[in-house]
C-alpha cells in the first residue's frame, strides 16, 4: 500500500481502489481517536466513582462518630 498519488492513466477500478484506501487509512485515525477518547471518559468515570465511594465512607464514619459522641 504506497501512499504515492496514483497516476490519472492507471485503470478505473485502479483509482478507486486507491481512493478506497486512502478513505479507510484516515477513518482508522478517526477511529482510533475516538477510541482513546472512549478509554479517558472510562478512566474518568472509575475515578469519580472511587471518589464517591470515599465520600460515601467519610460521611458515614462522620455520623458514627456523631452518634457515639451523643450516646455519651
Amino acid at each position: 500500500m504506497s501512499h504515492e498519488p496514483i497516476s490519472p492513466d492507471a485503470p478505473e477500478w485502479q483509482r478507486e481502489m486507491h481512493a478506497l484506501r486512502v478513505e479507510v487509512r484516515d477513518l482508522n485515525a478517526q477511529v482510533r481517536g475516538l477510541v482513546e477518547a472512549w478509554e479517558t471518559a472510562q478512566g474518568i468515570v472509575k475515578f469519580m466513582k472511587f471518589l464517591g465511594t470515599m465520600a460515601t465512607a467519610g460521611a458515614a464514619i462522620w455520623a458514627l462518630i456523631g452518634v457515639a459522641r451523643s450516646a455519651k
